[in-house]
């Protein structure tokens, strides 16, 4: 009985472990950014922080001229053992992200494809090569899931 006994708690101890480690999986964002997309000009800063308890991962990004800003809120699903995402800004647009790590990435996908021009597309971000000081973000779209085409990347530096 007492082995049965260790032997879940051993379980137990280990799926913890792995909700609390996925639960870090965007600390590497949290700070202040700036955004490179066109050259060696910033067009956009990036403000990440931790709120709601450290549960929930909010995002303030803009366009430096004013054109553009949006906002994410990103929590850990402990139930599902997902990420999930929810991004509005000043064009009207309104989408749900679900995913997670996979290897040394971290990919959301839209929790429902969108249609354009009568054709349904799944679309998905990228964060890769990522480093204390930088990573990369790659905005990618698809019509078969299979094949994926980037529609903007964006070099991502903290700031000082």
């Amino acid at each position: 009985m007492k082995v049965k006994f260790i032997i879940l708690a051993l379980v137990f101890m280990s799926i913890d472990f792995n909700a609390q480690s996925n639960k870090h999986t965007f600390d590497f964002w949290i700070g202040s950014w700036d955004a490179y997309w066109k050259g060696d000009t910033a067009q956009g800063t990036n403000t990440i922080t931790k709120t709601l308890k450290d549960l929930v991962v909010e995002e303030n990004f803009r366009f430096n001229d004013g054109s553009f800003n949006g906002r994410s809120w990103s929590m850990f699903d402990t139930i599902k053992k997902v990420w999930k995402q929810t991004w509005v800004d000043d064009s009207g647009a309104y989408l749900t992200f679900i995913g997670g790590k996979e290897g040394d990435k971290v990919i959301l996908q839209l929790a429902e494809k969108k249609l354009k021009n009568g054709k349904s597309i799944n679309m998905r971000m990228i964060f890769y090569n990522i480093k204390q000081d930088s990573f990369d973000w790659n905005w990618q779209s698809s019509a078969d899931d299979k094949n994926w085409k980037s529609n903007w990347l964006i070099h991502y530096k903290r700031k000082p």
